[in-house]
């Protein structure tokens, strides 16, 4: 009876993987493949958009690849432009971590937007604290 239900949940948890895993295989973002995102394909700080090719629908979501010690990211949205600020503070002296970091943005309207990166260091020591100044361009679509 034991070994039966051991078996019966096997299976039961081999279907689950195998139909969410199908899922996400097939959509491909500038050849990264998405349920194979993995740390070593992005540079530190550096953003990946997701969905791709966004629509007025679906909710939009920034993975950003940090070292585990920087500040929660501060969001604004004021027209077309988007404001992502994150603080560092390179005097802490922490080693890093990598690891990849999900902002929700949510949903916007059609048009396109400018996703202003900021990274900056509180470190008092240094005299320029902007680490990473970018813009990323985000076409929403219907």
């Amino acid at each position: 009876m034991k070994k039966t239900f051991h078996s019966i949940l096997a299976v039961t948890i081999l279907l689950l993987l195998s139909t969410s895993l199908g899922s996400c295989e097939k959509q491909l973002c500038d050849d990264l493949l998405l349920n194979g995102l993995e740390l070593d394909d992005l540079e530190l700080n550096e953003l990946v958009l997701l969905p791709c090719n966004p629509d007025s629908e679906d909710q939009i979501s920034v993975i950003e690849k940090i070292c585990g010690n920087e500040s929660e990211v501060i969001l604004s949205i004021q027209g077309k432009q988007i404001g992502y600020k994150r603080y560092v503070n390179s005097l802490i002296m922490a080693p890093c971590i990598p690891q990849l970091d999900t902002t929700v943005i949510g949903q916007l309207d059609k048009g396109s937007y400018q996703l202003i990166q900021t990274v900056i260091d509180l470190n008092h020591h240094i005299s320029d604290s902007i680490i990473i100044q970018d813009t990323l361009t985000l076409i929403v679509s219907k």
